[in-house]
Order: structure tokens, then sequence, then C-alpha cells
């Protein structure tokens, strides 16, 4: 597949997933490309979602690529968790 790499500036509009409540890859994608942004932020709970769903890393890239949008960044790499804190991991 063809990858759009860019370079975002400051009139670069990125649209992350929190803001609009954490909607699956595809249809994150779909959004921001319908409402005009240039990239997308996603975390990383999105992205393990939807690689249990099937989907690959060639055709996420293949489906932003399409929609002309790029891939910002990944926030929270790794899960976060407290000082002794026995809880789920929050991505």
């Amino acid at each position: 597949p063809t990858i759009l790499r860019m370079t975002l500036g400051r009139d670069d509009l990125v649209l992350s997933g929190p803001t609009v409540n954490h909607p699956p890859f595809e249809e994150h994608v779909a959004l921001a490309a319908a409402a005009g942004f240039t990239a997308i932020s996603c975390w990383t709970r999105t992205y393990l979602e939807a690689r249990e769903r099937g989907v690959r890393d060639d055709t996420m890239r293949t489906l932003l690529a399409d929609h002309g949008l790029g891939m910002a960044d990944v926030d929270c790499i790794a899960p976060i968790a407290g000082h002794g804190d026995d809880g789920e991991p929050f991505y």
C-alpha cells in the first residue's frame, strides 16, 4: 500500500480519539476524513481492539492513506497504573 508520510504544521488538525469517545479505528478514520482533519491520534486500546478484530497494520495504513489522513501518534503506549494499584491497566 501507498503510505502517506506527512509533516504536520500549525494549521493541521488532528482528531484525537478521546474527543469522540474512542470509536473503533475504522470509524475514527471516517469521522476525521469527513470533518476535514489532517490526521488522527488514537489510544493504544483502539489499536489493540482493531488488531483483536483481525485488522492488520497494513490494512490500517491503507485505510488512512485512502482517506488522505496521517497517524499523528498512538497515545499511552504502555499501560498506566499507580504504585500498588491492583486494578486493571488503563490504556
